[in-house]
């Protein structure tokens, strides 16, 4: 059984794939952009591959991918090394839990708003119940 420590490259293929989805981007959109930042030869293959860790990443090329998502190389790093999450990681989930809890409250005063609704019509009907001759 071989219990080696996978490659940093197929380490950052699942984080890259999951930021690049979080930016909205297609694997030809990325591609385009590390184009624009001068890496010629980025295709859509090239993406694929990289997210699959079936590729060698240039330090440079890991560099532009991080600037490219809005992510800091030297904290994208540390979390690939330290397997702990980054700061937008603790972010993001902080931010996923408080819209939970809020998505909660929404609900939870939706169905008291029907209730107090409901107890109003029942009101009226006593009240159209009590004028009638």
């Amino acid at each position: 059984m071989d219990d080696q420590k996978p490659s940093v490259e197929a380490s950052y293929g699942q984080p890259l794939r999951q930021a690049r989805l979080a930016a909205g981007l297609t694997q030809q959109s990325l591609a385009e952009l590390m184009r624009a930042s001068g890496f010629t030869s980025w295709m859509q293959t090239t993406v694929t591959k990289t997210e699959a860790g079936t590729r060698p990443l240039r330090l440079d090329e890991f560099v532009a991918l991080n600037q490219v998502l809005g992510y800091k190389p030297a904290d994208t790093l540390a979390a690939l090394m330290t397997e702990e999450p980054t700061a937008r990681d603790v972010l993001l989930d902080k931010l996923r839990k408080e819209i939970a809890t809020a998505e909660v409250a929404v609900h939870n005063a939706e169905l008291a708003l029907k209730y107090r609704q409901a107890e109003l019509e029942q009101l009226r009907n006593v009240q159209l119940r009590a004028e009638a001759p």
